[in-house]
């Protein structure tokens, strides 16, 4: 099937669902999300990164990773271009009129889905992966759920102090 066409039924499913999946910026961003899982067995393994590279969306699996890939992203040989950002990664993005998020978000570039993302992109009961900014090492928002976002989501820090 054409990948133009899936896009809008994507698309069109969101919509319908009350989401919208937020578009690449126009510009490369020099900033890389690192997406990593966290699992008793392995700890923190890295999975692939997110970037925005001329007006897409590119999400590619790090060379060597041997563990399964994402349902959306089936094959681990292959780079993943979209104009609009993935369903993976846009549940992962609550709301923006919470006022929970509001708090978490305030400072963050709105419209950078990147930032925001790496704000909001903390693992919880039902979701092991975690986003972060490749240059922040341990911090990005493995350190924001630690502060506000721990206080807010209790969930947060229990996945935390379990080894999660």
């Amino acid at each position: 099937m054409d990948n133009k066409l899936v896009e809008r039924i994507l698309d069109e499913l969101c919509l319908a669902a009350g989401i919208r999946r937020p578009r690449a910026p126009r510009e490369t961003l020099e900033r890389k999300l690192e997406v990593s899982q966290l699992s008793r067995e392995h700890g923190r393994e890295l999975v692939g990164e997110l970037s925005c590279e001329d007006g897409e969306f590119v999400f590619r699996y790090v060379p060597g990773y041997d563990g399964r890939p994402i349902a959306e992203f089936p094959r681990k040989d292959r780079v993943y271009r979209s104009e609009a950002l993935w369903v993976f990664f846009v549940v992962r993005m609550p709301p923006p009129g919470r006022p929970d998020v509001q708090e978490i978000l305030k400072g963050i570039n709105a419209d950078d889905p990147l930032e925001m993302l790496a704000a909001l992109g903390r693992t919880s009961v039902a979701n092991t992966y975690e986003l972060r900014f490749a240059d922040e090492g341990d911090g990005g928002s493995r350190a924001l759920s630690r502060g506000r976002g721990a206080r807010r989501w209790p969930w947060a820090r229990a996945m935390r102090s379990s080894g999660r």
